[in-house]
């Protein structure tokens, strides 16, 4: 949760920056009123405290404004010393003087209640910055109250709900912050985290989907491909190895167990030379060692790969001398996993070919490894065409998402 507790103190210095001065330079006031005649005591440590801060010293700024407000007497005294400390210890970054005087005007008589409603904000926002959370998250829940909260306040109270532990609050947190509307990638981690918490894979699926398509990361991958493995139902064979397939090219397959089973399901899609590549790069890059298991994985392989190198020109030209589009798919995968895209692109064009296309066993599944072939080649107004065709099959509909979103 480290991620999540940097953007609550950004978010708190930033509101904390805006209310100081905001509200100060309305509460200066009272000195210059014809009604305020200050002390002599109070004004020399007022004064002593304000020289101090134009040379920029903060620090003994603030020894003397403490002075000041030890020293007023009247609410107009009492009203100006207190904001001017919490002015100084905001600029000096010293949080637990910003608390103090916060605390301390809200605590006075002389003091509006609109003036303490922004003071409750400041304060929470203060013990962020102390990393004090359980502190902070009364006077914020209190000036949400007071105010109805805009959607900043209440994603702040959404990350310092999670931050304590309290999922169902900062769950209702975020509801009142987006209102609906589309969700931060901190907003999404906390859904994420709050639903793996309380093992509801279900409600977590398609928050890693929105994280997966908008924020594309490994992590989020990783997660995504566990989650469509232990759904009921799992998700489609031929659909997980799309999944892989762009999982490899970003770079986000890395683990030997989901790289083996790709290059499996590589195989049995008819595309050796894919499923050899996968594994032999794979070991390069040491993602991969081979056991006795594997390692004769990778031998059959090498022999199938070599023997639809030494078949697939004769069965093209076959498959172009007939109409039975099932033929032309499993050149069209040949030559694919033999990374010719030229010629798969033009196998699977004509294998889904309206006199063709009947008897394809999988028409979304050839979409999909035509869509990755365009892509490959630089045509993607062509892919994005392929990869919707493969959508309108539900079992292909997640694989095809993704492969929109992110073949760029």
């Amino acid at each position: 949760m480290r991620q999540g507790f940097f953007q609550v103190n950004k978010t708190a210095r930033h509101a904390l920056s805006t209310l100081v001065f905001g509200v100060s330079s309305l509460m200066i006031a009272p000195l210059a009123h014809a009604d305020c005649e200050a002390s002599k005591a109070f004004t020399d440590k007022y004064t002593a405290a304000t020289d101090s801060a134009k040379k920029g010293d903060y620090t003994t700024a603030l020894s003397h404004i403490k002075e000041a407000v030890s020293a007023s007497k009247q609410a107009c005294e009492k009203v100006a010393s207190l904001t001017k400390q919490r002015e100084f210890a905001f600029s000096s970054r010293n949080w637990t003087e910003v608390v103090a005087a916060g605390e301390a005007m809200n605590a006075s008589d002389a003091i509006s209640a609109s003036q303490k409603t922004y003071n409750l904000k400041m304060i929470s926002d203060a013990q962020q910055q102390l990393r004090h959370l359980d502190k902070a998250l009364p006077p914020l829940k209190e000036y949400i109250k007071q105010t109805g909260g805009k959607p900043e306040d209440w994603s702040n109270l959404a990350d310092l709900s999670h931050s304590l532990g309290d999922c169902p609050g900062s769950l209702a947190a975020i509801e009142k912050a987006t209102g609906g509307k589309t969700l931060t990638e901190q907003q999404l981690l906390i859904q994420s985290d709050c639903y793996f918490k309380s093992k509801d894979a279900a409600k977590r699926l398609p928050v890693i989907e929105q994280l997966m398509l908008r924020f594309p990361k490994q992590k989020y991958f990783v997660d995504l491909v566990a989650l469509y493995q232990l759904s009921s139902p799992a998700i489609d064979d031929r659909a997980l190895l799309n999944i892989y397939r762009l999982g490899y090219q970003k770079d986000f397959l890395t683990d030997a167990e989901n790289i083996l089973r790709y290059a499996k399901l590589a195989d049995a899609a008819g595309a050796s030379g894919e499923a050899l590549r996968v594994v032999d790069q794979s070991v390069a890059k040491k993602r991969l060692s081979l056991d006795d298991k594997s390692k004769n994985f990778e031998a059959q392989e090498k022999r199938a790969a070599a023997e639809d190198s030494g078949a697939v020109a004769q069965l093209d030209k076959e498959s172009q001398a007939g109409k039975n589009g099932d033929k032309d798919i499993k050149v069209a995968m040949m030559y694919f996993g033999a990374e010719q895209y030229p010629n798969a692109i033009a196998a699977f064009t004509r294998g889904l070919s309206a006199d063709h296309v009947a008897r394809v066993q999988r028409p979304d599944d050839a979409n999909m490894a035509l869509g990755i072939s365009l892509v490959r080649t630089k045509k993607l107004a062509d892919a994005e065409k392929a990869f919707n065709a493969a959508k309108a099959d539900p079992r292909m509909a997640k694989a095809a998402t993704l492969w929109l979103a992110l073949m760029k």
